[in-house]
């Protein structure tokens, strides 16, 4: 998307996926917390929906270590636990704006532009956040597979401020 209009300009990039179902592996402990290992930090969204005697409909069960490795009941594939990864992230936005040359040439410039430019700002996702709809669902290069997905480093998010000048 590239607009323009009295001395404003936009430039904006987006990109997405429509639909792309991913497991949460038997090693991510990023999505499974405490069923993955005993000692693993327990994720926000699974310490709000955990079974309890008054929360018997929970999304995930009582917790217990190690459920989710090896060949216990968690680490079969299943419906319930499968992630929406589609998302539309804007992956790239350039705002400026262009002084008028009325304003410029008495100062013996030819361009003044000041400009804004953000790399990854926003995504929409239905995915827990345990996880980045781009990045993170690979597995960490240097770990191999053992580690499980959600392992590699998320993508980040950058700003920068410019003025570009043309004399």
């Amino acid at each position: 998307m590239n607009a323009s209009y009295a001395g404003f300009d936009i430039n904006a990039f987006f990109r997405g996926v429509g639909q792309r179902d991913v497991y949460p592996d038997k090693e991510s402990a990023a999505f499974w917390g405490p069923y993955s290992r005993k000692y693993m930090v327990m994720p926000k969204f699974v310490g709000e929906n955990i079974w309890t005697e008054d929360n018997p409909n929970a999304y995930f069960p009582r917790p217990q270590a190690y459920i989710s490795t090896g060949s216990q009941d968690l680490s079969y594939a299943q419906t319930k636990y499968l992630q929406n990864a589609a998302y539309l992230r804007l992956k790239n936005l350039t705002m400026g704006y262009t002084l008028p040359n009325s304003l410029t040439k008495k100062l013996h410039i030819e361009k003044l532009r000041v400009y804004f430019t953000g790399q990854n700002l926003f995504e929409f996702t239905p995915l827990t956040d345990a996880y980045d709809p781009e990045g993170c669902l690979a597995h960490d290069p240097d770990a191999g597979e053992s580690v499980g997905i959600g392992t590699a480093y998320p993508i980040q998010r950058t700003y920068s401020f410019g003025i570009e000048l043309q004399f």
